[in-house]
């Protein structure tokens, strides 16, 4: 049975990374502070990586091939965070009504999207990595003082697959409503489809 979206339009195919539960979790501790702060795009994207909009949504091999492509650049090296840092959806010709905000969140010590997705037919990487912790449209109204996220680091992750678009005003489910301050009304709904994790460092690879 085929699952009710609430999208204002055609949602972007998004390529992601989810983090170990336990990196996700720190993120969930901004998440809360930001909102009770006034940033409403706390809530608008889940503690994530966006890598990549892509033109379809990829095979399940496909998926697998890039997640032991990715283990396989990272060794048994953990992903770790770096520092705080903003960035922007690639531009996607012909969806300007989607009025996409910046990324606000940790930027990650790991290989460029672009390296993971590799030549995939109208695949846009981001420009680097970032685990998400607000959408914003204003930077000035982030919350000065963080600390550093030198505590943002995990091994194990996993690649999925994921729709991304505005919620209507009026839609009934979504993420938490916060319409004051300069970042109100950043409304967005998401589904993510099954992840594959990457494969396991530490087992060796059967020739």
């Amino acid at each position: 049975m085929k699952r009710q979206r609430h999208f204002t339009g055609e949602a972007l195919k998004l390529l992601v990374l989810l983090p170990h539960r336990d990196a996700a979790g720190r993120m969930l501790s901004f998440k809360r502070r930001f909102f009770t702060e006034g940033l409403a795009g706390a809530w608008s994207f889940p503690p994530l990586v966006p890598l990549a909009i892509l033109a379809r949504p990829p095979e399940r091999t496909e998926l697998r091939d890039m997640a032991e492509k990715l283990r396989s650049m990272l060794g048994n090296e953990k992903i770790t965070g770096a520092a705080w840092t903003r960035g922007a959806f690639p531009q996607v010709k012909g969806k300007a009504d989607l009025s996409l905000p910046a990324l606000w969140g940790v930027s990650l010590a790991m290989p460029l999207p672009k390296r993971i997705i590799g030549e995939k037919e109208n695949s846009l990487p981001f420009d680097k990595a970032i685990l998400v912790s607000a959408l914003v449209r204003d930077f000035d109204a982030v919350p000065g003082g963080l600390p550093a996220p030198d505590s943002i680091s995990f091994r194990a992750a996993a690649l999925a697959f994921m729709l991304f678009a505005p919620l209507e005003a009026d839609s009934p489910g979504g993420s938490p409503a916060n319409t004051t301050g300069k970042n109100g009304s950043l409304s967005f709904a998401w589904e993510l489809d099954e992840p594959i994790w990457l494969p396991n460092p530490k087992r060796k690879s059967r020739g």
